[in-house]
């Protein structure tokens, strides 16, 4: 049977210490809230439910199930069953789950890399856990899943519907390789043609390309911008895409694969590349990772960067995504997001996640995390408080949903 322990009051840690580890050795008892001497229940997520807020503060958000057997280093919530590997030294907010099937992770790795104490966050919330780690509280009424997707959706297609820049035919370049049947076909996005920065390619354009590449007219844009510049890239009406961030992957181990890359040349392709079957060697895979990173908040350690990255792949349609070596965030509130291998970047929002053949997730939140102090709320009180822990709902161009320029709109 889970433990249900006193969650973490930051104002008040020390106070807090000598009861914590007495209520530990209680086997079911509700938290308690010592701000006001009154109040009881079980804490509850303390920030509105947009894609931002989410990204900052999880590398993994699954509506139902979520797979993910090894390194990971950011916290995890999902609505169904988890199989968790090891990892946790970037937490900054509590984990949640409401089946725990398979957890590695120990108590001492729980935000381990995070400089700031008042920044790590040591819990894990579960409705069902039947092994043995004293650490994993019970709590089922964390994450409203069903409100956080609803409003996610929203958010996904109001992105959709806001582009700045729709990509055209005048954006696909064709290649004609001597030794290959069919020609190659690429989109080209200049960032340089338009203002703004969400983007957004429709579905048919894609019938054939095996490229995307985004540059500018000095075909040097840098990684630093595509990281913190807000950029949002939606793939509009796709279904299923196997989209890879590196061009040294096995195009034998995919299935009609789009290969995402960065400044490449599409004009001026060299013999060898043309012989591999790109557009160019200039893959985004590991890139982000030479970023300035927040060392002053963390490890310097490129797994975990709390400076902040708000590059966004939408996917408002898709029901089944491939992702290989992808740096940057995912939101796909509809889909099952299988994680190929390798190591990655940002963070995911989606229906299911299928980690399970060994991709290490490495810590680049949205944002720049802030510690959280959780509204703690009755689980037999059926009112809506509609005190702020996920209930926002409102139109998402108000400013919650749709600009991603703004380092500081989702916290």
């Amino acid at each position: 049977m889970l433990k249900v322990s006193v969650v973490r009051n930051r104002t008040i840690r020390k106070f807090l210490a000598s009861f914590i580890s007495s209520s530990l050795a209680v086997s079911m008892m509700s938290f308690t809230a010592f701000a006001d001497g009154e109040k009881t229940g079980k804490p509850v997520y303390d920030r509105d439910y947009t894609y931002q807020n989410i990204l900052t503060d999880y590398i993994y958000f699954a509506e139902n199930d979520l797979t993910a057997l090894s390194h990971q280093v950011g916290a995890f919530a999902c609505g169904g069953d988890l199989k968790w590997g090891n990892g946790g030294q970037g937490q900054s907010v509590a984990s949640y789950a409401n089946n725990i099937v398979q957890f590695g992770a120990s108590e001492g790795d729980l935000g381990a890399w995070i400089k700031n104490d008042d920044l790590k966050d040591k819990n894990i919330f579960a409705g069902n856990y039947e092994g043995g780690l004293s650490f994993i509280q019970e709590n089922d009424n964390f994450i409203d899943m069903s409100k956080a997707f609803k409003a996610l959706e929203a958010q996904s297609n109001a992105l959709t519907n806001s582009a700045d820049y729709v990509v055209s035919e005048d954006d696909v370049v064709i290649q004609n390789v001597p030794w290959i049947p069919v020609p190659e076909i690429a989109i080209n996005i200049n960032i340089d043609k338009f203002d703004g920065k969400n983007i957004k390619i429709p579905a048919s354009l894609l019938d054939g390309v095996s490229y995307i590449n985004i540059t500018n007219n000095e075909n040097n844009i840098s990684m630093e911008d595509l990281a913190r510049e807000g950029y949002v890239i939606t793939f509009d009406d796709v279904t299923n895409i196997d989209l890879v961030f590196t061009e040294t992957c096995d195009p034998q181990s995919h299935t009609n694969p789009v290969y995402f890359s960065v400044n490449a040349d599409l004009n001026n392709l060299s013999p060898y590349d043309q012989m591999r079957n790109r557009f160019g060697g200039k893959g985004l895979a590991g890139n982000f990772k030479n970023i300035d990173r927040a060392t002053e908040l963390a490890a310097d350690d490129a797994q975990i960067n709390l400076k902040g990255m708000n590059l966004l792949f939408n996917f408002p349609d898709a029901e089944d995504i491939r992702l290989t070596l992808f740096e940057g965030h995912i939101l796909a509130p509809n889909a099952t997001v299988h994680v190929e291998g390798g190591n990655f970047e940002g963070g995911i929002i989606a229906e299911n996640i299928d980690n399970s053949l060994g991709a290490e997730g490495h810590y680049y939140p949205f944002n720049t995390p802030e510690t959280h102090d959780y509204p703690l709320v009755d689980p037999d009180d059926t009112t809506d408080p509609d005190d702020g822990n996920g209930g926002s709902t409102t139109d998402p161009d108000d400013g919650n949903g749709g600009s991603t320029t703004d380092p500081d709109d989702g916290n």
